[in-house]
């Protein structure tokens, strides 16, 4: 445990420095200081208790990994909780909600006018999202990075290809050139890059800059947390704001190759290739049934990415369109970025399993089949992993679906609300503010299973129930 809560220590305190920022904004606006500064205070003084913990000489395991993940989280959204307080009459229940949904990057809110919130509070709500996004990648690739550095784990191989196949399916096969620690250096400066850029290229389409700002770093978290209470209707504002919603979804190891220079095949062996073939797909179905073509597009792409911005009113489109978002809400992004979903890459590994087994069940029972992907070959404990995923994924929903009928909501209402916390997107077909205490502690656990992607929380639930 003592060496879980020092790399929590570590973690916090490069979160108390982020967290100076808004409290900067704070000043910038004459704004109230008190409540960021007893954020940062808390988040930097747990920060230095945690690190200063002499951990036990014992491996660090898969288990302690996923703890620290979680911890992480949690942790972080607790603290963040403190400026949203005010905003809620010092409800912790939807300021803890609003936090949330920050960290996880789902886009969900309890807030009914963002005119009154002050504006270091939306700079913090949109940061949240910022460091969820890059966090659950960086979190990832430093957990690797640990394990790998410390000589008397075993298997190290072993346990970090297990790591990445449960977090993210891609890393074990197509990681990037070089070591855990300079992948964690470049993605952040890729990160950092695109941040810079998408800010640059809103703030030239007459955006302010501070709403520039909060709507990139929420646009390529894939977060959906909005500034204003009308979202944008500028073709161009709205194209720009497309872009860094896809860039966000897109696989950290795809911008890799692509800062390298490594463009051979880089599209036909990339994830994009099946998010280019559902999001024209169902684009075209869509055109049957609506001729609001913007709102469409817009609606399909927010979907696919898990972003969550809305430019519509969800009960005004055909059910049809509607099925078709609520289906593009569950695929979600690519494996190894900033969106959630199921993910483009077990999707494309499921369809292709159906073909593979298909074709072995009709060929001579000595032929060797290979289950290949974007050219790899798959080994079969990642197809069944993909498969134990999705019916985790599934039966989750089906509970949360089930709590909310419970509840008094209709079958739509309930499906489209898990769905959208589940998958981390931020969609919403309702008013979250009057749902019961139950209700919004569902769509927490809802969030955090698919920041976390199920596989950390069910692992530690068993190791806890097993004893």
């Amino acid at each position: 445990m003592r060496v879980i809560l020092k790399y929590l220590g570590y973690l916090l305190l490069i979160s108390a420095v982020l967290r100076l920022i808004p409290l900067i904004v704070a000043l910038i606006y004459g704004e109230s200081i008190k409540l960021h500064l007893i954020s940062f205070t808390i988040t930097l003084v747990v920060g230095i208790v945690c690190s200063l913990v002499q951990p036990e000489k014992d491996e660090f395991t898969i288990t302690k990994a996923f703890i620290l993940t979680a911890l992480c989280f949690l942790v972080s959204s607790l603290i963040g909780s403190i400026a949203f307080l005010p905003l809620f009459k010092w409800n912790f229940h939807n300021a803890f909600f609003e936090s949330v949904s920050g960290f996880t990057t789902t886009g969900l809110s309890m807030i009914s006018d963002l005119s009154i919130v002050p504006k270091s509070v939306l700079f913090w709500r949109a940061q949240t999202q910022w460091i969820g996004g890059i966090g659950i990648v960086v979190v990832f690739l430093f957990l690797i990075s640990v394990m790998t550095s410390r000589k008397s784990l075993k298997d190290t191989k072993m346990h970090v290809q297990s790591i990445g196949r449960l977090y993210h399916a891609t890393a074990s096969v197509n990681s990037p050139d070089g070591t855990p620690r300079e992948v964690i250096k470049s993605t952040l400066w890729i990160y950092l890059f695109y941040t810079f850029l998408g800010i640059g290229f809103l703030y030239i389409t007459g955006l302010p800059l501070f709403e520039a700002i909060t709507i990139c770093f929420a646009a390529l978290s894939t977060g959906g947390f909005s500034v204003t209470n009308v979202f944008y209707t500028n073709a161009w504002q709205l194209l720009v704001i497309s872009i860094i919603m896809i860039l966000g979804a897109t696989s950290f190891v795809f911008h890799h190759k692509v800062f390298r220079l490594k463009l051979k095949n880089i599209f036909q062996k990339s994830q994009m290739k099946l998010f280019s073939y559902i999001l024209i797909l169902f684009f075209v179905i869509s055109m049957f049934f609506s001729d609001k073509y913007k709102e469409i597009i817009f609606e399909l792409i927010s979907a696919l990415t898990t972003a969550g911005f809305s430019i519509t009113d969800t009960n005004l489109l055909p059910q049809v369109v509607v099925l078709l978002v609520v289906l593009g809400m569950f695929i979600g992004g690519s494996t190894g970025s900033t969106a959630g979903g199921f993910k483009l890459y077990r999707v494309g590994l499921l369809l292709k399993s159906i073909a593979w087994k298909l074709k072995k069940l009709t060929s001579p029972p000595n032929a060797v089949i290979p289950l290949k992907i974007q050219g790899e070959a798959v080994e079969i404990e990642e197809l069944t992993l993909a498969g134990i995923f999705f019916f985790m994924y599934i039966l989750f929903a089906l509970m949360g679906i089930l709590i909310f009928m419970f509840l008094g909501y209709d079958f739509f209402h309930s499906v489209y609300q898990i769905i959208s916390s589940l998958c981390t997107v931020g969609l919403s077909s309702m008013s979250l503010i009057g749902v019961p205490l139950i209700g919004k502690y569902t769509m927490i656990v809802m969030m955090f299973l698919g920041r976390l992607e199920v596989f950390p929380i069910v692992i530690i639930v068993y190791k806890l129930f097993s004893r």
